[in-house]
């Protein structure tokens, strides 16, 4: 996705939203690709944090209604 096509979807969200990207749980972040969706959502989201062995923070995001779809950060 080019710059241009995220701004469009993004044109009618809310400028102090939070932005979050979308990655298989506990994904490594060399394994990312290319942006293809924008969702610009109104619900409201949970965010767990979790701290691993290492002794960094996990924060997994998910719809406070709708159950775990994670969003890992």
């Amino acid at each position: 996705m080019k710059v241009r096509d995220l701004l469009r979807h993004l044109k009618e969200a809310d400028p102090d939203a939070a932005v979050l990207l979308y990655l298989a749980p506990y994904v490594d972040a060399s394994e990312v690709d290319e942006i293809v969706q924008v969702a610009v959502s109104n619900e409201l989201w949970t965010c767990e944090r979790h701290r691993s062995e290492d002794g960094r923070f996990d924060k997994i995001y998910y719809p406070a209604v709708a159950g775990h779809i994670a969003w890992v950060e």
